[in-house]
C-alpha cells in the first residue's frame, strides 16, 4: 500500500473520488433521461412529404401522467390510443371505398358510415365498425362518445376530428389529422 506525507492511505482517496463521480455522472445521466421522457412531443405535427397534419394530445400524457406511470405501468395506458386506432381504420375504409368506386364517401358522419356499412353502389360493406364506437344514430363516435367530425373536400383534403376529453371541438385537446387528397 502507498502511503502520503501523512500516512494516510491513497488508494482509498483515488477510490472513494472515482466512486463519487460515476455515482454523479449516473445521477445526471438518469436525470436528463427522466425529463425527456417526461416532456411532451410537439403538436400539432406536419409531415413534410405528405403534407398529413395531424394532433393526438389524448395519445400524449400530461406530466403528470408520465410520472405516475413511470412508477405504476398499467395507469392509464391506452389514452389516446383508441382515437389513433380508430381514425387509422377509417381513413383505411375511405381509401378502400376510393379504390372501389373512383371517389371518397361525402356527407356527414352518419352518411359515411352508412356508405361504408354497404349503402353503396355495389352494396358492399367496406368496413363493420364495433359497436362501442357507433352511437344509436349510426354515427362513428370517439372515447368519449362524441360524434367524430369527419370533413371530405374532394380532390383537396380530408379531416377527421375527435372533440376530445372536453367534448369541445376547437379546443386544445382536439384529436384530429388533416390529409391532403390528390386524387
Amino acid at each position: 500500500m502507498e502511503f502520503d506525507d501523512q500516512g494516510e492511505k491513497m488508494n482509498l482517496r483515488r477510490g472513494n473520488l472515482r466512486t463519487i463521480v460515476l455515482v454523479l455522472v449516473v445521477v445526471v445521466v438518469v436525470a436528463i433521461l427522466t425529463v425527456l421522457h417526461l416532456t411532451r412531443l410537439p403538436t400539432p405535427y406536419r409531415d413534410p412529404k405528405s403534407g398529413v397534419v395531424w394532433n393526438f394530445p389524448s395519445a400524449q400524457s400530461s406530466l403528470k401522467d408520465r410520472f405516475i406511470r413511470w412508477f405504476i405501468p398499467s395507469w392509464n395506458r391506452d389514452v389516446g390510443h383508441r382515437s389513433i386506432h380508430d381514425v387509422n381504420r377509417l381513413i383505411t375504409a375511405l381509401d378502400i371505398y376510393w379504390e372501389k368506386f373512383g371517389e371518397y364517401p361525402t356527407g356527414n358522419n352518419k352518411m359515411i358510415v352508412k356508405k361504408l356499412e354497404g349503402d353503396n353502389p355495389s352494396k358492399e360493406v367496406i368496413i363493420v365498425f364495433h359497436e362501442h364506437c357507433i352511437s344509436q344514430n349510426r354515427e362513428l363516435n370517439d372515447m368519449w362518445g362524441t360524434p367524430y367530425l369527419i370533413r371530405i373536400v374532394p380532390r383537396k383534403e380530408m379531416e377527421i376530428r375527435s372533440a376530445g376529453r372536453d367534448k369541445n371541438f376547437g379546443t386544445e385537446d382536439d384529436d384530429f389529422i388533416i390529409a391532403p387528397l390528390n386524387r
